[in-house]
């Protein structure tokens, strides 16, 4: 696809970079060793190592919960509040949300809330498909413990689903990137982005590296 944007005469603006978390080795081990009862106990060992491996942030952070029905106006609120104080990010009213994720025709999504005296002050989207768990999304303002117990109870929910490795994707700009790796992700490969941006923006190409929140969920089709 690059090929046909560079025809059109459109450079690489930035890469989205895809993280994972691995959650268990065994049928790693199983490949190497060649037992199933050796890559069983070898495991054990493994994934306890992987459990403990990632920051979480603290529960006093926030009460994190299963959000459950439609996005009502506290998500728009939630989104306003923080606004510009983000870089280059989809704007992510109620509305949206809803269409976005809970009324997806093809895919479930679910949504995890963050709450301080219960008001909502972040929250991740996560889809569980087999094996390919995903954090597709996340909200919040730029508190870096808030963002990790998020990551860590998306991480814990898609876990308890059978998830073996969690992965999520976000521009390499993304400011959050310190704390995905903080919170146990591994850099993987990355993959070029075009953005187009109008003769009349204030935001500049280097600005827009440095201040890229897109994440997977903002631009899946």
């Amino acid at each position: 696809m690059m090929a046909i944007y560079k025809r059109l005469g459109f450079e690489e603006t930035s890469t989205m970079v895809r993280w994972a978390k691995p959650l268990q080795l065994n049928e790693r081990l199983e490949s190497i060793v060649r037992s199933k009862a050796a890559a069983r106990a070898l495991g054990k060992i493994g994934n306890a190592v992987l459990a403990a491996r990632g920051w979480e942030g603290t529960r006093a952070a926030c009460q994190v919960e299963l959000h459950e029905g439609p996005c009502g106006e506290e998500f728009a609120r939630l989104d306003a509040s923080i606004g510009g104080k983000l870089g280059v990010r989809a704007e992510r009213t109620a509305e949206y949300l809803n269409w976005r994720y809970l009324a997806h025709p093809s895919k479930s999504y679910v949504i995890l809330a963050a709450r301080e005296n219960g008001a909502l002050v972040g929250y991740v989207v996560i889809r569980n498909e087999a094996e390919n768990a995903r954090i597709v999304d996340i909200l919040s303002n730029e508190d870096s413990a808030l963002i990790a117990r998020l990551l860590g109870a998306a991480v814990h929910y898609l876990k308890l689903r059978g998830a073996k490795t969690v992965h999520l994707a976000a521009a390499a700009g993304h400011p959050w990137n310190s704390v995905f790796k903080s919170a146990g992700f591994f850099r993987r490969e990355d993959a070029p982005i075009v953005f187009i941006l109008r003769e009349s923006a204030a935001l500049r190409e280097n600005q827009f590296k440095r201040s890229c929140y897109i994440m997977e969920g903002e631009r899946e089709s």
